[in-house]
This record gives structure tokens, C-alpha cells and sequence, in this order.
């Protein structure tokens, strides 16, 4: 880790798999010699917000030399405030890694020993309990970083052993003192939009893989309604629009249904609703656009220091604006719009299958049994509707300001951004689970068994390693949170891969 080329793709590997972090050493002498700036400053008596002068509102209080370490300390100690469930482990592991790469950007005027604390914690699976609940915009993520800085200080509690714990005692079995903080490390500590960052790259990358999820359950229902492929089976659709995200998906759709049955005359000529397939490519795409975009913004905020004051070698102390984290705070808001397009799609394609289809082939809400007497999928049909209905309540906030507390500087909810799209994209899991099972159900009723293209086929056969067909009556609710389960772990989409060869896109 040096600062300046951590990417998504490592800090999952760092926060999901326990990948152990080294510093480069690189990093570590450009701390070094911005702590000696830092000190130059000291000695010179210059002026400098949280080292030599701390505000108060409008005023300021010079601070005297000697116990600084107990003033870092109650800085941290009164902004660990958070409420509320606390963030799992592996959210919590990416808020600390990226926290710790924007201290070793090297211009935040800590210790190095601040930085080889955080990575010993954090190769040794110490993980702050960081509460949800707390973060605003104002100063960044202050509240959820002051609980991961009070960790340094052997307070506060950390994950261990899938428990809260007392920090302290972990600790000292693992060998690790508290670290002694000096003047301006609990100000960097606390400063930046870490949090929002960390938790927003587990997102985005997880949100591009449910896009590829919801593609493969279109060449599913494609499939299972024996609908006419053309539209996306020439190239034409993607050398029309000059969006990536688009092209993208048309291209992974077509490779999706690569390998289908040779349609029928009658099949090509009969028309489908355009939510079918045509305008697949249009939401999905956007989500992927939006998602796209949103990646490239939040590696930038990860290889960038936190909020001011700032001190760069050879110049001037940047006493910068607070409300740091304006460009993740939007490309969340973008994220959680796009998202939520994803469920009205899907919706309206549940409809379908579960009305008789576009050409009334197939029993309405897909009962095979008495239908007098049985209800099939009419039940789930409530419940995708609800989770669409919870996803529209998830309205953006980004362009709401926020000035609280005698703060002057205008605050951005990311952090509330960024959870708002991890909540849409929970409950996406849950509308995409519930096509799923109606689709392989579709394909059940219609026997369309070996006729559907081999991704479809892996998909159909992942659904059904799961769950049998419904036949009378029971209750859906485990079988879609197992569905649901299963496209979180990723385990339909390595499924398809696995069996067809087609890479991710």
C-alpha cells in the first residue's frame, strides 16, 4: 500500500478475504519527511488548525506543547458517538484500509507509527465496531473514524470471534500496546471521507455483479417465454450508442443467448413487450454506466488525503474547506437512482410471467396444480412490488445541505448515500431471487427443457439445485431468501461461468 494505486478490486480482497496489507516503503519515508514539516512548523510557531491553534467556532485557543496526547485522545473520545448496529466486518476492514492509504498519501502530517499500528490491527483481525449511525457530511466521516481511532488508544470495542468486544482485552492477547497519539494524529484520524469511501467501493463492486445477475435472468425469462432474440443477436445496438455501459450489456446479453434454440418463424414474427428485451439494455446499461462512473470516482477519493490541514513539502499549509467526500456523496446518489430503475424492470416482467405470458401460453401466477384450490406465485407478486415500493423511498439526498453545529461548511451525506444503495441493492437481491424461481417455474411449465442457450440452461440448473418446483401450495418466503443468498455469495453467476466459459463483463 503506497497511497497512491490501491484500486477496488485489492481493497475486496483486503476486506473480504483478509489479504494481510504491507506499507511500501516508499510511503513510509514520504511520511516521515511530511511529519518533519510538520515539526519545522511546530518549532516556528506558524499557525496551524489542530496543532498549534484549536477552533472553537469563530474563536481560537492556543495549545500548549505539553499534553498533547491527552487532547488527541479526548478529541477521538468525543466523537465516538455513533448509534445503531454496527457496520460487519468486512465494511468496517474497508473504512481502516482506506483510511490507512490516504494517511500514506503523505500529506497529513502524522507519525509513521500511526500508519504500521493500523496495519498491524489490521493484519492481525482487529476490526472496530464502527455503529451505522452518525455520520453526516460536516468534517467528513468524523464520528464512524473516531471509532476506529479509539482502537489505536486500546478503547472502544472491536469485532473478534463474530462478537463485540472490548477493545483492551483483545489487545493484549494479541501482544499489541495502545499507541500514544501526538499532536494533529487524532484531527487525521478523524478527517476524510474514508468511511463513505470504504463502504461505497464494496458496493459499486458489488452492484456490477448483481447487473450482471439481472442479465442473466433476462436470457432466462428469454428463454423461458421462447421470445425472439433478434433485437439483441446483431450488432447493431451497441455500434448505435456511444455509452459503455450500454454497449456492455448488450454484448454480455448476446453472449448470454449464444447457443439458443434456432427460434421458430412464428417466433420471430410474434411480438413481445418491449420490457422484455429491448429495454434491457437501457436500465441495465444506465446501472452499468452509473457504476462505471462511480468506480473511477471513488479510486481517485481512495488515493487521496483526508480534510485539511494538509502539508505539503516545500509549500504552503492548505487549510482546506471541510465536507470532504462531495464526489462520492454524488456518484452514491447516481448509484442508489440507478439501482432502483432495476426493480420496476423486473416487476413489470413478473407481471408478465405471472398473467399468462405475452401470448397467454402459460397458467396465471404459474399454478400447476388445482387453481381452484392453489395460488401459486401470487403471493410473491405482492412482495416485489413492496421491495420496489422500499427502493422509491430511498430518496436521493446528496442535493439536500446540510449546515449543523456552528459549522459554517455546507455538509454532504455520503455516508448516508452509500448505505441508501447498499439497502436498494439488498432488496434487489430479493426482487431478482423472486424472477428466478418464477422463471425456472416458466420454464417448467412451458418444457422448455433443452431448448433454452447454455447460460440460460446454468442458471436454470442452479435455481433448481436449490429449490424444487412449486406444486401445490407452500410457503415461498425461505426459498427466496435462499435464492437471494446465493446470488450475494455470487454462486449463479460462477455457475454460469463455470458451465458456458463466459467471462464477467
Amino acid at each position: 500500500m503506497d497511497g497512491t494505486t490501491l484500486t477496488i478490486d485489492a481493497l475486496l480482497r483486503i476486506a473480504e478475504d483478509g489479504a494481510q496489507v504491507r506499507l511500501a516503503g516508499s510511503a513510509l519515508a514520504r511520511v516521515h519527511r511530511n511529519r518533519g514539516v510538520l515539526e519545522e512548523l511546530v518549532r516556528r510557531g506558524v499557525p496551524v488548525d489542530g496543532v498549534t491553534v484549536a477552533g472553537h467556532g469563530t474563536r481560537r485557543a492556543g495549545i500548549e506543547p505539553g499534553g498533547q496526547s491527552e487532547l488527541q485522545a479526548n478529541l477521538i473520545r468525543s466523537q465516538c458517538t455513533g448509534v445503531g448496529r454496527v457496520f460487519a466486518q468486512d465494511e468496517a476492514r474497508a473504512m481502516v484500509a482506506t483510511l490507512l492509504n490516504g494517511l500514506a498519501k503523505g500529506h497529513s502530517g502524522v507519525r509513521p507509527e500511526v500508519l504500521e499500528h493500523l496495519v498491524r490491527q489490521l493484519n492481525a483481525g482487529v476490526t472496530p465496531a464502527i455503529p451505522e449511525i452518525g455520520s453526516l457530511g460536516p468534517e467528513g466521516d468524523r464520528t464512524p473514524l473516531a471509532h476506529v481511532a479509539s482502537t489505536l488508544l486500546g478503547e472502544g470495542e472491536v469485532l473478534w470471534e463474530g462478537r463485540r468486544t472490548a477493545t483492551a482485552g483483545i489487545l493484549a492477547g494479541l501482544g499489541i500496546s495502545p499507541l500514544p497519539l501526538s499532536y494533529r494524529e487524532g484531527h487525521a484520524l478523524t478527517s476524510g471521507a474514508a468511511g463513505m469511501t470504504g463502504l461505497g467501493c464494496l458496493v459499486v463492486r458489488r452492484a456490477l455483479d448483481q447487473v450482471r445477475q439481472a442479465e442473466i435472468a433476462t436470457a432466462l425469462l428469454a428463454g423461458a417465454l421462447d421470445a425472439p432474440t433478434a433485437v439483441l443477436l446483431t450488432t447493431g445496438p451497441e455500434r448505435a450508442s456511444t455509452h459503455r455501459g450500454t454497449a456492455d450489456t448488450v454484448t454480455a446479453l448476446r453472449e448470454l443467448l449464444r447457443g439458443e434454440f434456432v427460434p421458430s418463424a412464428r417466433k420471430a414474427a410474434r411480438p413481445v413487450p418491449g420490457h422484455i428485451l429491448a429495454e434491457v439494455p437501457q436500465v441495465l446499461g444506465a446501472a452499468r454506466q452509473a457504476l462505471y462512473d462511480a468506480v473511477r470516482t471513488l479510486e481517485a477519493e481512495l488515493n487521496s488525503a483526508g480534510s485539511g490541514p494538509l502539508f505539503v513539502e516545500g509549500t504552503e499549509v492548505f487549510h482546506t474547506a471541510a465536507c470532504p467526500g462531495r464526489p462520492v456523496a454524488a456518484a452514491m446518489e447516481r448509484v442508489k437512482l440507478s439501482l432502483a430503475q432495476l426493480g420496476p424492470l423486473v416487476e413489470q416482467q413478473f407481471q408478465d410471467l405471472l398473467s399468462g405470458g405475452p401470448d397467454g401460453s402459460l397458467p396465471e401466477n404459474l399454478v400447476v396444480a388445482d387453481p381452484v384450490s392453489h395460488h401459486g406465485f401470487s403471493g410473491v407478486r405482492r412482495t416485489v412490488a413492496a421491495l420496489v415500493a422500499e427502493n422509491r423511498s430511498c430518496s436521493p439526498v446528496g442535493a439536500r445541505d446540510m449546515p449543523t453545529g456552528g459549522c459554517h461548511d455546507l455538509g454532504v451525506p455520503g455516508m448516508v448515500a452509500a448505505r441508501g444503495a447498499r439497502r436498494i441493492m439488498r432488496n434487489n437481491y430479493r426482487v431478482l431471487a423472486a424472477q428466478f424461481l418464477a422463471t425456472a417455474q416458466a420454464v417448467d411449465v412451458a418444457r422448455r427443457f433443452g431448448r433454452l442457450a447454455p447460460a440460460a440452461q446454468a442458471a436454470y440448473d442452479a435455481v433448481r439445485s436449490l429449490v424444487p418446483l412449486v406444486g401445490v401450495d407452500r410457503a415461498l418466503a425461505g426459498d427466496i431468501e435462499l435464492i437471494s443468498t446465493a446470488l450475494q455469495r455470487g454462486e449463479i453467476l460462477a455457475d454460469v461461468g463455470r458451465y458456458t466459459g463466459i467471462a464477467p463483463r
